[in-house]
């Protein structure tokens, strides 16, 4: 196993960023490498994958590489409204440099995306706007109506910090709404075409406080026609469920 640590000059997002390559050999005879752009979630950062759970050890055994990009905590991993264009970031920038870098496979059929929590969502975002990058995609706990989870007073935010946030990320919850970013919107388009499109491994905790939005995006999915796949198990917003759910996902797409 070799992992690399880099720190390098984004020309979308106008500054510095980090990202891990985990690769599962160095003997690039095996290559090129199927892999998994593995997200993280609010607040979190390209380590978060490697510290808290075992996904390096469950990529390595199958012999996938990984990319652990950092994205800004409150960014939902899209192009903002106010702050950087996190979108563009890393559905052309960072895809492009890691593969002109990293023996890591071009192929459709080679490439995954998956995340947890906002990085779901960013996972969700990713393959569903970009379907030709990807086999599939992985989203746990972070499967929602985004519009009703954001614009539905109560939760941590009082009404003016939500209002705040949604202005901040999207531009406000009527611009998000029907958007590119809309997930509701996002499986309409995707029950267009379901064989167009990438499958989603949805994952959740029982317990999860965004286990009933996750319910709502379900119902949709069903609605619409989107191939999507669920698991879930005990357990809450919690690197427990995410761990376990990340193994689940390698053992779906990759062992079968």
């Amino acid at each position: 196993m070799c992992t690399i640590k880099m720190n390098f000059y984004s020309e979308v997002l106008k500054g510095d960023t980090n990202v891990n390559v985990i690769l599962p050999t160095l003997d690039y005879s095996k290559a090129p490498f199927k892999t998994v752009y593995l997200l993280h979630g609010g607040d979190g950062s390209a380590d978060d994958w490697l510290n808290c759970s075992s996904a390096a050890e469950t990529a390595i055994d199958n012999g996938i590489a990984l990319v652990l990009p950092e994205v800004g905590g409150e960014s939902f991993y899209c192009d903002m409204n106010e702050g950087p264009d996190y979108f563009t970031y890393i559905s052309e920038e960072l895809i492009s440099k890691m593969e002109q870098m990293f023996p890591l496979s071009h192929k459709k059929e080679d490439r995954f995306v998956a995340g947890l929590s906002m990085g779901g969502y960013g996972a969700s975002t990713w393959g569903l706007r970009k379907p030709d990058m990807f086999q599939a995609i992985g989203n746990f706990s972070g499967a929602s109506d985004i519009v009703k989870l954001f614009g539905t007073p109560g939760g941590p935010f009082s009404e003016e910090e939500l209002k705040a946030k949604v202005n901040r990320i999207w531009g406000g919850i009527d611009k998000l709404k029907d958007s590119e970013y809309d997930t509701i919107h996002m499986l309409k388009v995707a029950g267009s075409n379901p064989e167009g499109y990438p499958e989603i491994f949805v994952g959740v905790g029982k317990d999860d406080f965004v286990y009933s939005a996750v319910m709502d995006y379900m119902d949709a999915a069903e609605k619409y026609g989107v191939r999507v796949h669920y698991e879930d198990m005990s357990g809450g917003h919690e690197w427990k469920v995410w761990d376990e759910m990340f193994k689940r996902f390698i053992t779906r797409y990759f062992k079968q």
